[in-house]
């Protein structure tokens, strides 16, 4: 079987079928594509330009592909459509007709959509955040909104409203991470995952041609996505128990103690979940919820914490009024607005942890957050002997290497005493 080295062949056809209206004796000049792979047929991509047929025989000489030397502006736009196939025929760039029609049309917005989406990478955007908002996933629509305004800022606005899905090929990819080296930033891990979510829902609905799918594994050829490996920042033995015997001078101080310590003591328990949580989830002995962040994906997660005389206490004291066990939310808000008390109630919550740094007597080797009580459950569970199968159910993790991740990071003053023992000599 012979290899070529470019995906097509072009050549250029003059549809004699049929005239151009009010123009006798005149017709359209199309670009014809036939892929070397047999498995996809011979099409045509119209050059909207109109000749004779003695216009046309003149315009070349043999081939249809190599038009003669002439001033003439016909001759000229014929070759300019010529050149621009020729550019696009390259593996890299279209591997099957669809990726060449959408490249040729330049994937204008909102052409032929389905549910919003199109090859049109803001379409994509665009329906996407609309699929969110209307599931209630208000902190997704939020991190898509972001990938959406960093990705305008990376192409400009003005080309970004014309980038096609297939533009964003493993070569775009790689540039698209190094420009976030760059300028001093992590793999933008986030929206590389985001991207490949629109990608799927777009292949799904038939809009763009799943040979062109960019991710994959590297031995493929594929963009692999590095994982965002999160740096579990538990706080050591002596923070934990310095902050626990700490008496608040405020209000505010002392929900915000009260809050980590519930969440520290019931499998690193998230905010979301605290706010969100209902009068009908707590049973005589256990509570039972859902985790909003699974909340309409295949598999949801049921986390059941065992009721304590610490939670007991944290319900009577923060006792909600409603349908909500805690005062953190409105019970009359639902939807955004139910999201952005949630989101309120976190920010006030930095903020008082953040002010902690400069209590005397409290202090913390990295600044305190809610995240960090789900860190320090998981990393003294483990510390303490505890099975780690065990505190990967608890934490609603959907594999135990998810839950390692929490655990690979090690104290500083382990570290240290491994290379005072290794200095033992």
């Amino acid at each position: 079987m012979i290899k070529h080295k470019t995906p097509f062949n072009v050549t250029t056809w003059l549809n004699i079928r049929k005239e151009v209206k009010d123009m006798p004796g005149y017709y359209f000049v199309w670009i014809q594509v036939y892929f070397y792979d047999q498995n996809f047929k011979r099409f045509y991509v119209t050059s909207g330009i109109k000749a004779t047929v003695e216009q046309y025989d003149n315009m070349f000489n043999g081939a249809r592909t190599k038009i003669k030397p002439s001033n003439n502006d016909k001759f000229n736009r014929i070759n300019e459509m010529l050149a621009k196939a020729d550019a696009l025929n390259d593996f890299k760039i279209c591997r099957s007709p669809q990726s060449f029609k959408d490249k040729w049309k330049g994937v204008k917005s909102s052409e032929g959509t389905t549910y919003g989406y199109s090859a049109n990478l803001n379409d994509c955007f665009n329906a996407k955040i609309s699929e969110l908002d209307e599931a209630g996933k208000y902190g997704s629509v939020e991190t898509f909104k972001n990938t959406r305004k960093a990705l305008t800022v990376y192409f400009g606005k003005e080309k970004f409203n014309k980038v096609s899905l297939y533009e964003i090929t493993v070569g775009e990819l790689s540039k698209y991470e190094n420009y976030h080296y760059d300028k001093g930033n992590n793999s933008p891990g986030l929206d590389f995952r985001n991207l490949r979510t629109i990608w799927n829902r777009a292949s799904a609905l038939g809009k763009v041609d799943i040979n062109d799918y960019p991710f994959g594994k590297e031995r493929d050829g594929k963009f692999v996505i590095k994982e965002g490996e999160k740096i579990p920042n538990p706080l050591s033995t002596e923070e934990l128990k310095k902050f626990f015997d700490w008496i608040p001078n405020t209000p505010a101080r002392e929900k915000a103690k009260d809050i980590w310590f519930m969440s520290c003591f019931h499998f690193g328990i998230n905010l979301k979940d605290l706010c969100y949580l209902r009068h009908d989830q707590i049973k005589k002995d256990e509570i039972t919820f859902v985790r909003e962040k699974t909340k309409g994906k295949r598999k949801t997660k049921v986390i059941t914490i065992p009721r304590t005389a610490y939670l007991d206490r944290m319900l009577k004291q923060y006792r909600g009024v409603g349908k909500y066990a805690f005062n953190f939310v409105h019970y009359k808000l639902h939807g955004e607005e139910r999201y952005k008390k949630y989101q309120k109630t976190r920010r006030s919550l930095d903020k008082v942890f953040g002010r902690m740094a400069n209590i005397e007597g409290l202090e913390f080797s990295e600044k305190l957050s809610i995240y960090r009580a789900r860190h320090t459950f998981a990393n003294k569970s483990n510390d303490d002997g505890m099975d780690i199968a065990v505190i990967s159910k608890a934490l609603g993790h959907r594999s135990i290497e998810q839950t390692e991740v929490y655990l690979k990071a090690m104290p500083t003053d382990k570290l240290k005493s491994l290379i005072e023992n290794a200095m033992k000599i």
